[in-house]
């Protein structure tokens, strides 16, 4: 028999086999931490199998996606766990220094899954943002430090992160307040000539 054929037939048992008690099972096993692959293995499917069902099925992917988040969270919610267990120790009272770093390496590869599954609950990036997810607004104040502008001060400019906002106020008054800060910045009082 070809491998093209092996496959056709393959295929063809695995549409025979699936059903969606099948898929709920295999969720079910990731929403509670398990891999994809051990899940299907659990149930006596093949992980490509899956894949192959869920490219053709939209709510099949919608659940996929859930159970990814839900192992997400079932590896972040071990690691308290873990860390509160105390390591065995010998007649000695001294603590076996290998339990201890299996114990570090278990929550380790918790916190890159989770991270990995759902980067902006457990990544460590850290992105500032503005307001409903925009740039970050930085504000002048008339001596150019950065800082949050008062009630009543006048800004010279606004800066968006990685994008300048060009001021409102008239050329002439900005004009003169520049000249203003480089006197200033050269030792000099404003407007002493």
């Amino acid at each position: 028999m070809s491998s093209r054929k092996a496959r056709e037939n393959r295929a063809t048992v695995a549409r025979a086999h699936a059903s969606p008690e099948l898929f709920a099972a295999i969720l079910e096993r990731m929403g509670g931490g398990m891999p994809l692959s051990r899940a299907c293995e659990a149930e006596h499917f093949s992980a490509r199998d899956f894949w192959r069902e869920m490219r053709a099925d939209r709510e099949l992917e919608a659940a996929y996606h859930t159970a990814l988040a839900l192992r997400a969270e079932a590896n972040a919610g071990e690691l308290v766990a873990i860390a509160d267990q105390r390591p065995p120790r010998d007649a000695l009272g001294r603590v076996d220094a290998g339990y201890v770093a299996w114990q570090r390496n278990r929550i380790d590869a918790r916190k890159w899954i989770a991270a990995r599954l759902l980067p902006k609950r457990y990544g460590d990036r850290v992105e500032l943002t503005g307001p409903d997810g925009g740039p970050v607004l930085v504000v002048r104040d008339l001596t150019g430090k950065p800082g949050v502008a008062r009630p009543g001060a006048r800004v010279i400019d606004l800066e968006l992160v990685g994008q300048d906002l060009v001021d409102q106020a008239p050329a002439r008054d900005r004009g003169e307040e520049l000249d203003d800060q480089l006197e200033i910045g050269a030792g000099r009082e404003p407007g002493s000539d």
